[in-house]
């Protein structure tokens, strides 16, 4: 199956996730905490929050299946690996959020991304 179907798929699949679906923390025998994935800057509350939060869990799982295939990757490389299925800024936030779980970490590297200007490049951390 070609890859960019996989991930159409995989986004589909975690677009209908509830919060009672194991998510790929779990599924990876990692601890379950729950990232502070969604950041609340505009007030929503309800079951939009709700939806917010688990669009945003869901990306996460993304961005981590994405980087854990691709070894070391910049936040454009991830994000077009993804199918360019949310933006980019997203794929930052989640870096950042699984950087705080100590999943990836950030390299010396630097590397053109797809705006044209240097970026980051991260590194998944192999759990033990």
């Amino acid at each position: 199956m070609p890859h960019h179907l996989m991930m159409s798929m995989s986004l589909q699949l975690f677009k209908k996730t509830t919060m009672t679906t194991p998510d790929l923390f779990t599924t990876m025998n990692m601890e379950p905490v729950r990232l502070q994935s969604f950041f609340n800057t505009t007030g929503i509350s309800g079951k939009e929050l709700k939806e917010a939060t688990i669009s945003a869990t869901a990306q996460d799982a993304l961005v981590l299946a994405s980087i854990t295939r691709l070894k070391q990757a910049g936040a454009s490389d991830i994000w077009h690996d993804l199918s360019e299925a949310f933006l980019l800024t997203s794929v930052r936030r989640s870096l950042t959020a699984l950087k705080d779980r100590g999943l990836v970490v950030k390299t010396s590297e630097r590397k053109k991304g797809i705006t044209k200007a240097s970026e980051k490049v991260w590194k998944y951390v192999e759990q033990v």
